[in-house]
């Protein structure tokens, strides 16, 4: 096992295990409590945009398993590659962390899939008894529903997704693990290349404040 923290705060993990199969998680200390004011769903649709369709068609065509999620917490991408081509993910995973590009017509499309999101979240009493719970519970960006509101979303345009991506896209914002049969002297090498990335201060973490609650 190796671990690691660059000098740029990138931070990560190595687990060499007998497999075919390797598994990149890289996680972010970023949720929807990071949402910028009236733009909440902002983190969810990042993630969406990350996983757009030109980079997951290339994961597609080397038979790599790829998902993403994000919570009030953290975001999350998951891929898992046989190991003859990790070499390759991992270049993929490098531009999905620090180098994605966003366009007008990609942020359209996935608005729309995430309104059918929200549709789908409407229609599931349990989600919305905890989105009611969260809002009465804290008093602070915790409030936030995950995946926005319709209207919110309509806020956002491609210089709102920049800002927020340049922010909370960063090195020492981001750890990677890394699982499987893995060459412990190669494959830090091709890290490294997330070394160069330019150094920025961790975001500040958004306080958990609960609500006062009266005398029952």
């Amino acid at each position: 096992m190796i671990s690691r923290t660059l000098k740029n705060g990138f931070e990560y993990l190595l687990i060499k295990e007998k497999s075919d199969l390797c598994c990149i998680e890289f996680i972010l200390n970023i949720g929807s409590k990071n949402d910028p004011p009236s733009m909440n769903g902002m983190a969810h649709l990042v993630e969406h945009l990350i996983l757009n369709k030109t980079i997951t068609k290339q994961l597609d065509t080397i038979g790599v398993e790829w998902n993403g999620y994000t919570t009030r917490d953290e975001t999350s991408y998951t891929l898992i590659c046989n190991k003859q081509n990790l070499k390759k993910v991992l270049r993929y995973v490098h531009l999905m962390m620090f180098k994605t590009k966003f366009d007008k017509t990609n942020l359209e499309n996935e608005k729309k899939i995430i309104n059918e999101e929200i549709n789908f979240r409407n229609q599931n009493k349990l989600r919305k008894l905890s989105d009611i719970v969260y809002k009465h519970m804290f008093d602070s960006t915790y409030q936030n529903v995950i995946k926005g509101y319709k209207h919110t979303l309509n806020n956002i345009k491609v210089k709102d997704i920049l800002k927020f991506y340049k922010e909370y896209y960063t090195p020492a914002n981001i750890k990677l693990v890394c699982i499987g049969d893995i060459n412990l002297k190669e494959i830090p090498f091709i890290l490294k290349m997330n070394g160069k990335i330019e150094s920025k201060p961790i975001p500040k973490n958004i306080e958990l404040k609960y609500k006062t609650m009266g005398k029952v």
